[in-house]
């Protein structure tokens, strides 16, 4: 997750359907970092997930709740049947934070950043993301998000620009197309289509889709 001038990083593994690239790839600015770790609580250690987070400056401790936290868990639950998936998470982002969900597959980090996003439903706990609680999932909360999948699967037709003007049509703050292709690296290519962009270079297209609407918070999916 990357939070707008406090930023965050989190890696995951299952994927959500197609149906959630188009629309609700609408989300607000990457920003700087800085430095923590901490464990979440599990009652499965050997699946859990491991968080990592680095703030600027100083160490933080996991009880120092702070109410300009960014991003807050607290006892976080969800299973799927008999499967319990997420376990008691918790753990809180504050602004200039850079932070990290690692864990194996099926330790429960995309479920987690699934409901951190809105795009899933949590059976237990407490979740707020910029002072929204993400199962309400607003408008108003979808256009200060962003969010960076494993493959958007843009239309291969298109060209960089266009890819960008149309995602960037769902927000309703969206920065420059050309300041866009100059962080990403891609300055120069806003003419090419997307089929005709190399592996890397598609990585560098799906990081500015989710960078065109200046998110608040980003989400990165590996």
């Amino acid at each position: 997750m990357a939070f707008r001038g406090r930023a965050a990083t989190v890696a995951g593994a299952r994927r959500l359907s197609p149906q959630r690239l188009s629309v609700d790839l609408c989300l607000r600015r990457i920003t700087e970092s800085s430095s923590r770790a901490v464990t979440p609580r599990s009652s499965r250690p050997e699946r859990g997930i491991v968080i990592h987070s680095r703030r600027r400056g100083r160490l933080a401790s996991l009880a120092a709740v702070s109410a300009s936290a960014a991003l807050t868990v607290s006892g976080l639950g969800r299973s799927y049947g008999d499967v319990r998936a997420v376990d008691g998470l918790s753990f809180q982002v504050e602004p200039g934070e850079v932070f990290a969900l690692l864990g194996p597959n099926g330790a429960g980090k995309s479920t987690t950043v699934e409901i951190l996003e809105g795009h899933r439903s949590r059976d237990t706990g407490t979740v707020e993301v910029l002072g929204h609680d993400p199962g309400a999932s607003s408008a108003a909360f979808r256009d200060r998000i962003g969010i960076v999948l494993q493959e958007v699967g843009i239309e291969r037709e298109l060209t960089v620009r266009e890819a960008l003007v149309h995602y960037g049509a769902c927000y309703s703050r969206r920065r420059p197309v050309d300041e866009v292709l100059e962080l990403v690296g891609l300055h120069g290519l806003g003419d090419r289509r997307t089929h005709r962009l190399s592996g890397g270079q598609k990585r560098r297209i799906d990081l500015a889709l989710g960078i065109i609407g200046d998110p608040d918070v980003l989400f990165l999916d590996e």
